[in-house]
């Protein structure tokens, strides 16, 4: 088990402590990971099976697609937690945070992670409101895509440095890669 301490969220560091998951690549291929992303409006844009590989969830019921190029990535683990304005006493939200590390990644070299934050319909509520402060800024999280429990985010400022990898994470973002059943 390794630990590591950081994710860059709201225009602030969080710090968070992760477990090192050893789950692994999950490849799904075919028909298996076929479906609606999102909100159910855009269909997925990688059209060859062969040349992906996936994230496969099956707690929160979602494959997140990424290019060929991060076949052994790892996944760690952590919770985000927010409290909820204008509440009284100070009511406190918690949710999963799964990161996906690419296979390149080392301690001398870091490679930008892409990051997903796991809402409730409920929470995300409450995240639309402006209602849920995760960290000390104010910023909202964007919406990746959802099921019938739960609501998928990126955090707000994500992938928008320098790090090695940003505009990659940036692109595989942007192609749509999460498919939820």
């Amino acid at each position: 088990m390794r630990t590591r301490s950081w994710v860059a969220l709201a225009s602030c560091i969080l710090l968070l402590s992760f477990e090192r998951a050893d789950a692994g690549p999950t490849a799904i291929s075919g028909d298996s990971a076929a479906g609606i992303y999102g909100t159910g409006s855009e269909q997925r844009s990688d059209a060859d099976p062969d040349t992906r590989v996936e994230y496969k969830d099956k707690k929160y019921r979602f494959v997140f697609s990424l290019p060929a190029s991060w076949k052994g990535y790892r996944t760690e683990t952590g919770t985000w937690n927010a409290y909820v304005r204008e509440t009284d006493p100070v009511q406190t939200e918690f949710g999963a945070l799964i990161t996906i590390v690419h296979p390149l990644w080392t301690q001398s070299s870091p490679r930008q992670d892409i990051t997903i934050l796991v809402f409730t319909v409920e929470q995300w509520g409450l995240v639309e409101q402006k209602r849920l402060v995760i960290g000390t800024q104010e910023a909202v999280p964007s919406e990746l895509g959802r099921n019938a429990k739960y609501v998928f985010g990126l955090p707000y400022h994500f992938a928008d440095g320098k790090t090695l990898g940003a505009e990659e994470v940036r692109r595989i973002v942007a192609g749509h890669p999460l498919l939820t059943y």
